[in-house]
C-alpha cells in the first residue's frame, strides 16, 4: 500500500514522540501516537478525500454506506468537554491520525526531531498516511467508516502556540512610582503573626 502526503496542516493535540492511553473502549485500551491536523476551510485537502473515497470503494464499491463515518470533520462542530467550541477549530476541516506503531517524526530539512518541545499545537506540518475502512469483517451492528493510520511527521515551521499570551515589557505593565523607592516599609521584613491558640 502506497504512503500519502496530506497537505501542510496547523498541528493540534500532538502525541509523536510518546504514546498516549487511548481507552475509549474500555475493552481494548492500548497506548497510540496521534495528532490533529487542521486545515482552514478553503484548502485545498483534495488529496484527503480522494484516499477516503478509495477506501470506501474498495470496500464497499458502488454500496457506500448511508451512515459511514467519515475521517474529515468539521471543525465548526468540534466542542470540549463542556460542550463549547474549541477556538482553534474555528472554519476549518481537521483530520486525526494515529497509530500504534511510533511514526519517524523529522523537520523542514528531515532531521530526525527528538525533543517533545519542537512539535506543539499551533506549528505546522503534515504527514504520510494510509487510509482503510473498518470494520474489517462485515457485521451490521458496527460502526463503519474510514480511518487514518499515522506513518510519518514533517514539521514544517513554526507557528503561533495555541492559547499562548504574548509577552510584553514590564514597563507596559507598571507605571513610575516616586518617593518610593527610599521607603524603608517597602524593604522591611513582615511583622510575626502572633500564635493563636489553635496553632
Amino acid at each position: 500500500m502506497t504512503n500519502i502526503k496530506t497537505p501542510v496542516g496547523r498541528v493540534c493535540y500532538p502525541t509523536l514522540l510518546k504514546p498516549k492511553l487511548n481507552d475509549m473502549n474500555p475493552a481494548t485500551p492500548k497506548m497510540e501516537y496521534s495528532v490533529d491536523l487542521l486545515f482552514k476551510k478553503d484548502s485545498d485537502i483534495s488529496v484527503i478525500k480522494n484516499a477516503v473515497d478509495k477506501a470506501v470503494s474498495e470496500k464497499w464499491g458502488a454500496k457506500k454506506p448511508v451512515d459511514l463515518n467519515t475521517p474529515i470533520k468539521d471543525g465548526d462542530a468540534k466542542r470540549d468537554k463542556n460542550g463549547d467550541p474549541v477556538a482553534a477549530y474555528a472554519g476549518c476541516f481537521y483530520i486525526t491520525l494515529k497509530n500504534t506503531r511510533k511514526p519517524n517524526v523529522v523537520d523542514a530539512n528531515v532531521q530526525p526531531i527528538l525533543s517533545e518541545d519542537e512539535i506543539y499545537g499551533g506549528c505546522y506540518g503534515r504527514a504520510s498516511f494510509t487510509a482503510y475502512a473498518y470494520p474489517k469483517l462485515p457485521d451490521p451492528r458496527k460502526k463503519r467508516g474510514v480511518s487514518l493510520s499515522l506513518v510519518n511527521f514533517q514539521k514544517v515551521k513554526d507557528g503561533e502556540p495555541f492559547g499562548s499570551v504574548a509577552q510584553v515589557g514590564a514597563e507596559t505593565d507598571f507605571d513610575v512610582v516616586d518617593g518610593e523607592m527610599d521607603n524603608e516599609a517597602n524593604y522591611a521584613a513582615p511583622a510575626a503573626k502572633k500564635k493563636s491558640i489553635l496553632g
